[in-house]
């Protein structure tokens, strides 16, 4: 999400050239404000100078996620997410939102999982889809998951114990 930082030196003019499409520059005042500029005019008053991605993102998430008891579902989602406040990103210091956006869903998954048994995948997919999948999610951290839906399944291993949620396993 931060694709670049580097500090605002007084000999820059604002004949810099433009910004790539797709990325916002925000600038850190000496004292630490932070503003979303567009071309930089009056370098003196910025410190520090960010490029952030505002580009949409879509990727996959597959992981393991508790059921109710012993059990778990395997999960595989797919999610579109974009930054929605490059300050916030800035603030936040996300380097790695499909990280964030990962971790962050699949917390929200497992809080809903796991009232559900394993072999009532069906439902628990239909709930799962129902409460994360019906509008934007918005971060504090400045992303917001535009699309998410998932499909779950019965993990194929249920005599064996699960212990708790795995590592995700992703593909781009």
């Amino acid at each position: 999400m931060i694709l670049a930082e580097e500090p605002v030196r007084r000999i820059q003019f604002s004949g810099r050239p433009d910004t790539p499409r797709g990325v916002a520059v925000v600038c850190a005042t000496k004292e630490g404000r932070l503003e979303e500029v567009g071309r930089l005019g009056i370098l003196a008053r910025y410190h520090r100078r960010y490029e952030v991605d505002l580009s949409e993102h879509h990727t996959r998430l597959a992981a393991f996620v508790p059921a109710q008891r012993d059990g778990r579902f395997d999960c595989r989602a797919e999610l579109r997410w974009q930054v929605c406040a490059p300050v916030e990103v800035v603030r936040h210091r996300v380097s790695d939102g499909r990280a964030l956006c990962h971790d962050r869903l699949l917390a929200k998954l497992s809080r809903i999982t796991e009232q559900f048994p394993a072999a009532e995948s069906a439902a628990a997919e239909r709930e799962v889809n129902s409460r994360l999948g019906a509008g934007p999610l918005v971060m504090d951290e400045g992303i917001t998951v535009h699309h998410f839906a998932a499909r779950l399944t019965p993990d194929a291993g249920l005599d064996q114990p699960a212990f708790g949620v795995t590592h995700p396993r992703e593909s781009r």
